[in-house]
């Protein structure tokens, strides 16, 4: 019987415009950016290529931005 793990990530510091309309968000703030990169470097050290099936994320850009830096880590394309 095979293992699933699941992880729930927050997405990375975004412009507070869109904080209660996700389609209104602008995306990730240079700290949100830096927070997600430091999020994929730790995924890159603690995981193996391909051992993640999929990432997925909302559609708001704070959420696909963060999606796609751990994707890339992961080598796993993101999903919504």
């Amino acid at each position: 019987m095979t293992q699933t793990r699941i992880l729930l990530i927050r997405h990375g510091q975004h412009d507070p415009a869109g904080r209660f309309e996700q389609h209104a968000c602008t995306g990730l703030t240079p700290e949100g950016r830096r927070q997600a990169t430091s999020l994929a470097e730790r995924f890159a050290a603690t995981m193996s290529p391909g051992e993640v099936d999929a990432v997925l994320a909302s559609r708001a850009a704070r959420a696909v931005q963060t999606a796609r830096v751990a994707a890339d880590a992961l080598r796993s394309p993101p999903g919504e």
